[in-house]
């Protein structure tokens, strides 16, 4: 009898010794564990609130694109109304150039001439015939 009472004392023991080890492993991977879900939750929550902030950046990048719109129409119209203008000198420009371009030779030419300056053939506005007819 003694001999299963020293068998079940050291299996009580054992049994103690494996549960007090099972309990220290138990309380290990538990802190662990709510250290690690502590951890988790703060990065659930930090990315909450990026995801919160970059919604808020994408409603800001809406409303300027939709004012930005408004002002490129707002651009456009102006362009159109004055397009038949631009046309005009467009089409005309070459023209226009040259006529400025005879126009500012003929003020300076005048310029001179009031300054006292002598072209040649000047005076001789009319043409003298050279033949007489009979």
């Amino acid at each position: 009898m003694e001999l299963i009472e020293n068998d079940i004392k050291d299996d009580i023991s054992k049994a103690e010794e494996a549960e007090k080890d099972a309990q220290e492993k138990y309380d290990k991977l538990k802190e662990e564990s709510e250290k690690s879900i502590k951890d988790l939750e703060e990065a659930v929550d930090k990315l909450n609130k990026d995801k919160a902030g970059k919604e808020d950046d994408v409603v800001d990048a809406k409303t300027e694109r939709k004012t930005k719109d408004g002002e490129l129409k707002s651009l456009l119209e102006k362009v159109k109304e004055a397009e038949p203008g631009c046309d005009f000198f467009a089409v005309n420009f070459k023209k226009r150039s040259a006529n400025r371009t005879l126009e500012i030779e003929g003020l300076e030419k005048a310029k001179e001439i009031l300054e006292g300056a002598k072209f040649p053939g000047e005076g001789k506005l009319l043409q003298k015939d050279t033949n007489k007819h009979a």
